[in-house]
């Protein structure tokens, strides 16, 4: 009994630290596109101002398209890419969504120079002048 109980707590303590690599920023590659996440409870009570606009690529970033202008987007923290055909985004607190789909949440301008921890730089391609963290309606 005390070697399942061993195990078990093994076994949990492994969960919590592999969740725990979650929380970190990152960037995610595929099929030539970056995509920019956050870290856990990066920005939660810093809207700044209401966002709306499509799914798009800024660069080789996935990014918003607000109008004629296009962001690149920190996304948050536990988005993953879900497809490559056609590219989807599994977005917390939004599901799932393709470049051309309509967004709607809040957002708030990201210095280039104070970027989150895990993300060294924004990718050369990516305009970085409109960098902007999106956060989802809840």
């Amino acid at each position: 009994m005390k070697a399942f109980v061993s195990y078990v707590a093994l076994a949990l303590a492994l969960a919590f630290l592999t969740t725990g690599c979650d929380d970190k920023a990152a960037i995610l590659h595929s099929q030539g596109k970056a995509v920019l996440v956050g870290p856990s409870g990066g920005g939660d009570n810093n809207v700044g101002y209401g966002v709306g606009g499509s799914v798009s690529m800024a660069g080789s970033c996935v990014g918003l398209a607000m109008g004629s202008e296009h962001r690149t987007v920190i996304w948050p923290n536990g988005t993953k890419i879900v497809s490559e055909d056609p590219f989807t985004l599994d977005v917390p607190g939004v599901g799932r969504v393709s470049l051309g789909d309509t967004l709607a949440g809040g957002g708030h301008d990201v210095s280039p120079d104070r970027l989150p921890d895990g993300i060294e730089s924004v990718p050369s391609n990516c305009p970085s002048a409109d960098l902007m963290a999106f956060l989802p309606d809840h």
